[in-house]
């Protein structure tokens, strides 16, 4: 990102976030609005459009100013103004939206977009002696402003007294620096581990040291051996300090990020209840919109996940649940619908109801409409009503009579679901015939942190995400029956099918006969599937840290951890795993070539990126060994004998060119080929790369597992 399309991202988030607040406010009872903050808010957009060179938006936003500066003064009340106010925040969300959209205006397109606004402003004001400095009379079309009336206005609002102290305590900060500081954090929480591997080796050192004080006890090197005992005592102790400071620090590190993302629901209050009186508008109906738990916090990227699912709620509800004025008049209900939006924590998780005093939904009419379309056969004429309400959720269904800017298109509630499950989280609708539907939405609390069932397959392990977990069990050969040539077992009296988690990842060669094993039931909206593994570890609370980079094959992980000890688990995307069609039969089961089991050293700083390296390479056959950095890689080199090296470029105590370098200059290792793998792609690194001796390099960025399997083969 250059430093203009950054100054743009920083103004667009920023004028966002203050049109929020100005929305909000003049949405209120003009008696109760905060005259003195809108005032600043307007102040500081038409700064910020000042910036980045947006007409529109500076010219809207210098008239709004005028209009509220008289306001502050006293000579204007708010009800008098109200109307000139709301016009003028209106035309400034239609502005900021139009440079949005890359629609670039010089001033006299600007004075054109105003609509005549500037004429409003100059007969409100027209009649105020202390205004008419201000805003002159017009000289042309749209030329209510003047640069000496600007000049004046930044002399009066830009000192500290006047500007407020809310930009000295507040700093923006993008989600994608705060990610980057919690991989961090997480790489800390690595190195805490490691020093409990230095306090087992120093203490048994001492317990060593102890037994031999007891042997030589009356020789001469008694006292030496004391020595050797007690300064072996004080580095036990030291590294036991150290190691307890580390892991105070990188508990409260790992909260204070959390708490840097965490933001109320009702930060979008004015956005939805925006939504909510548009999408009246168009149909033609009467509500408003209630939110009950706007304080409850949860992580800005969960957030923002969900504005567009709960968008669609409401709009649905609009459409599909609110009845007309008459047909309420008439069943005893208020002219004006409600629409609810409720938010609650729940431990780890955070609950959203969606609710109306509508109708309900009209089961009748989708059983019907499902059947039409063949979601439902006939034979399901008598399903039960989830079952039923469950295809609302499905692409393409809509039980409109016709198209509309709210209901018809069949899209809407399927991408909400896919949406939610994105998250890691589930939606359900309950029906209440007569008095509403409720939409309930189960979140995680954060993306950084959730709950999981860990599990291992050989060394590797793996997690999956509580909410999808809808069992454990164990899985007894004996009890596995055929149904069209697939294996499945009977859960809760219904046949689910099993998948060996190892044939689903590729990880491993191809399974055997099945023996029995533990097995988890896993579930995403109506798909259930039991998935074999090695062994079930148990659950635990994790912080989850997004992948190095993607790798073509494995999006069925969403992130990696590293829990206590140093153990780095891989972190599956259920909706993602479920989606893959099961391998069934040695036919059909994944065959990896057989080949003789060649050596390979990987070193690479980051623990998630070796890792993902190490499961590539095993999962085709190879032997796989991992190095911390270059330091590291090259001990490993000249201690044992390897066919290949694959290194990453930046890494601390010795770079990934500097040990190529090494590797061609020692008489031993000439001739290892080797492969640099970095996130430095332009020509002067690869460049560099080739100059040390690298057999080929591989820019992450681009990368997928066939270019390092095609590379690896290539070279062995």
């Amino acid at each position: 990102m250059n430093e203009e399309q950054e100054l743009l991202a920083v103004f667009t988030a920023e004028v966002s976030e203050q049109l929020e607040q100005v929305e909000g406010i003049v949405d209120q009872e003009p008696a109760s609005w905060d005259v003195e903050l809108l005032f600043r808010l307007v102040h500081n957009v038409k700064g910020a459009a000042r910036m980045v060179n947006a007409a529109s938006i500076k010219l809207v936003a210098h008239l709004l100013e005028e209009v509220l500066s008289v306001v502050r003064s006293r000579s204007l009340s708010p009800e008098e103004a109200a109307d000139a106010v709301r016009e003028g925040a209106r035309l400034l969300r239609n502005a900021f939206v139009a440079f949005s959209l890359g629609e670039t205006m010089d001033e006299s397109d600007a004075a054109t977009f105003l609509e005549g606004y500037d004429q409003v402003v100059e007969s409100l004001l027209g009649d105020l002696p202390e205004a008419r400095a201000l805003v002159p009379p017009a000289v042309g079309p749209g030329a209510a402003v003047v640069e000496r009336a600007e000049a004046e206005r930044e002399q009066v609002v830009d000192t500290p007294e006047r500007a407020g102290s809310a930009s000295s305590d507040t700093l923006r900060i993008s989600v994608d620096k705060l990610d980057n500081l919690m991989g961090l954090a997480s790489e800390f929480a690595l190195t805490v581990y490691e020093r409990e591997e230095i306090l087992r080796e120093a203490n048994q050192l001492r317990e060593t040291l102890q037994l031999l004080v007891r042997e030589v006890s009356g020789l001469a090197g008694e006292t030496r051996f004391q020595h050797a005992r007690r300064a072996v005592q004080n580095l036990a102790a030291l590294v036991a300090r150290d190691e307890h400071r580390g892991r105070q620090l990188s508990s409260q590190l790992q909260e204070s990020i959390r708490a840097l993302r965490m933001v109320r629901v009702d930060s979008l209050k004015t956005f939805f209840t925006r939504v909510v009186r548009e999408a009246c508008e168009i149909s033609g109906k009467q509500a408003e919109l209630r939110f009950e738990g706007g304080d409850t916090e949860l992580d800005r990227a969960v957030l923002d996940g969900l504005r567009d699912p709960i968008v669609h709620l409401l709009r649905n509800s609009i459409a599909h649940g609110i009845e007309a004025g008459p047909e309420r008049l008439a069943a005893g209900k208020p002219e004006k619908g409600t629409l609810t939006l409720r938010a609650r924590s729940a431990g780890p998780w955070v609950e959203i109801h969606v609710l109306d005093d509508g109708g309900g939904v009209n089961v009748g009419a989708v059983r019907a409409r499902a059947m039409a379309t063949g979601l439902l056969a006939d034979t399901d004429a008598e399903a039960d009503e989830q079952t039923v309400l469950d295809c609302l959720f499905q692409a393409g269904f809509s039980t409109a009579k016709s198209v509309t800017e709210l209901a018809g298109r069949g899209v809407g509630l399927d991408v909400v679901r896919s949406n939610v499950a994105a998250m890691g989280g589930q939606i359900q609708v309950r029906n209440h015939p007569g008095v509403g539907a409720e939409f309930h939405l189960q979140v995680p609390l954060t993306r950084l942190t959730t709950r999981g069932i860990l599990v291992r397959l050989a060394d590797q392990y793996l997690a999956f995400p509580v909410m999808n977990v809808e069992r454990t069990m164990r899985v007894e050969a004996d009890d596995i029956a055929f149904v069209e040539n697939n294996e499945v077992i009977r859960v809760g009296g219904q046949p689910i099918m099993i998948t060996r988690l190892e044939d689903a990842l590729r990880l491993g060669s191809e399974s055997g006969e099945l023996q029995t094993r533990p097995g988890v039931v896993l579930t995403e909206g109506h798909r259930r599937r039991v998935y074999l593994v090695d062994e079930v570890l148990g659950e635990a609370e994790f912080t989850i840290q997004a992948l190095s980079w993607n790798l073509k094959g494995l999006a069925v992980l969403s992130g990696s951890t590293v829990l206590e000890g140093g153990r780095v688990v891989l972190v599956l995307n259920p909706a993602a795993l479920l989606a893959l069609e099961a391998r069934r039969g040695s036919g059909e089961r994944t065959q990896v070539t057989q080949r003789s089991r060649r050596r390979i050293l990987v070193a690479d700083d980051s623990v998630t990126s070796r890792t993902l390296e190490r499961n590539i390479l095993q999962a085709a056959g190879y032997e796989v060994t991992l190095a911390v950095d270059g330091e590291d890689a090259w001990s490993k080199l000249m201690e044992d004998e390897f066919d290949l090296l694959i290194s990453d470029v930046e890494m601390p105590r010795l770079m990934g060119t500097e040990l190529v370098k090494r590797v061609r200059g020692h008489q031993r290792t000439e001739r290892l080929p080797a492969i640099l793998v970095t996130s430095l792609g332009n020509e002067e690194h690869k460049r560099a790369g080739a100059q040390a001796g690298a057999n080929a390099y591989i820019v992450k960025g681009a990368f997928d597992q066939d270019d390092l399997l095609r590379a690896v083969s290539r070279l062995l």
